[in-house]
């Protein structure tokens, strides 16, 4: 690599990169030694894999773990211990709009169940109280508009009876 002295700036020309830019020639190993070694690399995957291979020539069983009979026909039970969790197919969840006490439960979890069945019956003393306290105020209402009703009726007469006293009093008067 050659270093070449540094210039003034004036005289200084700008730099086209040709002397950074050169090629390194590295050290490559030769075709065959890398042939060779992949070669014994697999010889040795290959005898690895032979050695650590079950044999399926024999096997050692213990006497006491076998049971010799005749085959027979028959009903085959296995039975398998597994652990798991039974969930529902569909889930529905019933929420009432308002709370309330619950009276009595007429379903049990797991029943079938069809359109309409009744699940609890609630009670709730405040809404019983307001139910109460609003059919109250429709009988003040309709109370109410009865006694307009009466009222216009004897205000209907009343009226009927003058017109009958002005008409007496026209043939009274016309005397």
């Amino acid at each position: 690599m050659s270093v070449e002295p540094l210039r003034p700036l004036e005289t200084a020309q700008p730099h086209r990169g040709q002397s950074m830019d050169r090629r390194i020639e590295g050290q490559r190993l030769p075709k065959r030694l890398l042939a060779a070694a992949a070669a014994v690399a697999h010889i040795l995957a290959a005898g690895l894999a032979w050695w650590l291979a079950p044999s399926g020539r024999a096997l050692k069983v213990d006497n006491t773990a076998i049971a010799v009979s005749t085959a027979t026909r028959g009903l085959f039970e296995d039975f398998i211990p597994i652990r798991g969790r039974v969930v529902p197919l569909t889930t529905v969840y019933v929420d009432a709009i308002n709370g309330g006490r619950v009276e009595a439960v007429h379903v049990e979890d797991g029943a079938l169940l069809t359109a309409g069945d009744a699940l609890v019956d609630l009670s709730n003393t405040q809404l019983q109280l307001d139910v109460i306290a609003r059919e109250a105020d429709v009988t003040q209402q309709l109370n109410n508009l009865r006694a307009l009703e009466l009222n216009l009726e004897r205000d209907r007469l009343q009226h009927a009876r003058d017109l009958v006293e002005i008409d007496y009093q026209i043939v009274r008067l016309g005397r």
